[in-house]
C-alpha cells in the first residue's frame, strides 16, 4: 500500500449540545457536554488510518493535558507520533463547539494556540515525512506561510497535493498549480471562487474556475446533496447516503481521511469518492469527530447492506 501523509492541526473540541444554538447575548440551558479530540487535521489523520492507510502525521502540541490527550489517541491507533513537535510556548489548540439537539448542525469557536506557532525549524523537521509519501493531504488551520511553503515542498519532490481548504480562506494563486485535488465543500467553493452555489450546476461552475486556476482534480462536497468531482476528463455527480444524522461536525473530515486511504489502496479517484462518502454518512450517525470516522471494517460492512 502506498504510505500517505497529513499535516495539520490538533485541536481538543468541547462540545455542548441545546435545544439550539444561542444567539447574541442570549443565554440557554443545554444539556450533554463532551472533550473529545478534533482539529482537521488531526480528524483527517485518525478517519485514513481508521480507514486502512499506512500513515505519517504532522501537527504541534503544546506541553499541556490536551496535548497529552492527544498523544494518547494516536498511540492507541498506531499512529507514528515522529513528526508531531510539542511547543514550549503555546498550549494546545481547543474548539469550542455548539451542537443543535434537533438538526444536528453546529457552530464553533477555534483557539488555535500551538496550531499556529508553526516555525521554519518545524518545517524542516516535517520535509522528512513528505519525502516518505505519495499523497500529502493538508487543511487551513495551522500557520499559513508554513503551511504554503510545506504544500510547495511536497509538490517540488514529486508529490500528489491534496487541500482540504478549511476553514475558508485566502490562498496564494501561484499554490493552486501545485494540487493534485481540492476538496472543498460548497461554501469554501463558493470563498474561493466567487460562485454561489445552490446545486450542482453552480457547483460544477465553481470546479471550473478552480481547474482553469490550476488544480488537477476538484471535489466539491455538498452535504446532504452529495459531491460533484470534476477533472479535464469527467465530471461525475456523486449522490449522498441517506441516513439519521446525530452531529455532523467531522463529516467533512472523515469523507477527506477514507478519500486519502482509499487513494492510497490505488482506488480512482471516482471510486475513493464514492468510498469516502460511505465513510461520512457513517460518521454523522455517530457523535464527535474524531471518534465517530469509521474503522475500514464498519466501512466495507456497510457499503455490502447497502446492496
Amino acid at each position: 500500500m502506498t504510505k500517505v501523509g497529513v499535516i495539520g492541526s490538533y485541536n481538543a473540541d468541547l462540545t455542548a449540545k441545546a435545544a439550539h444554538i444561542p444567539k447574541p447575548g442570549e443565554t440557554i440551558l443545554g444539556g450533554g457536554f463532551s472533550v473529545n479530540n478534533g482539529g482537521k487535521g488531526s480528524n483527517q489523520a485518525v478517519a485514513a488510518k481508521k480507514a486502512g492507510a499506512e500513515l505519517l502525521f504532522a501537527a504541534k502540541l503544546g506541553q499541556d493535558a490536551f496535548g497529552e490527550k492527544a498523544l494518547s489517541l494516536y498511540r492507541s491507533l498506531g499512529i507514528d507520533t515522529s513528526f508531531v513537535i510539542l511547543s514550549e510556548k503555546e498550549a494546545t489548540g481547543a474548539a469550542l463547539i455548539m451542537v443543535d439537539e434537533n438538526t444536528a448542525e453546529n457552530c464553533i469557536l477555534v483557539a488555535s494556540g500551538s496550531n499556529l506557532s508553526f516555525t521554519e525549524e518545524d518545517a524542516e523537521k516535517i520535509r522528512p515525512l513528505i519525502c516518505e509519501c505519495d499523497y500529502l493531504l493538508f487543511q487551513l488551520e495551522i500557520t499559513p506561510e508554513i503551511n504554503f511553503s510545506l504544500m510547495a515542498y511536497a509538490h517540488e519532490q514529486g508529490k500528489k497535493v491534496i487541500l482540504n481548504p478549511a476553514p475558508a480562506s485566502d490562498i496564494p494563486e501561484e499554490i493552486f498549480h501545485k494540487l493534485y485535488l481540492i476538496t472543498p465543500n460548497e461554501h469554501e467553493a463558493a470563498a474561493l471562487t466567487g460562485v454561489a452555489i445552490s446545486d450542482m450546476a453552480s457547483a460544477k461552475k465553481a470546479a471550473e474556475v478552480l481547474l482553469q486556476k490550476g488544480v488537477q482534480n476538484v471535489i466539491i462536497t455538498l452535504g446532504s446533496e452529495g459531491a460533484l468531482l470534476l477533472t479535464e476528463e469527467e465530471c461525475i455527480m456523486l449522490p449522498a447516503i441517506p441516513v439519521k444524522a446525530v452531529d455532523t461536525t467531522g463529516a467533512g473530515d472523515a469523507y477527506n481521511g477514507a478519500l486519502l486511504a482509499a487513494l492510497a489502496e490505488g482506488k480512482t479517484l471516482p471510486e475513493a469518492a464514492e468510498y469516502a462518502a460511505y465513510a461520512a454518512a457513517i460518521s454523522v450517525t455517530k457523535p464527535g469527530a474524531a471518534e465517530a470516522s469509521p474503522f475500514k471494517e464498519e466501512i466495507l460492512s456497510f457499503i455490502e447492506s447497502r446492496f
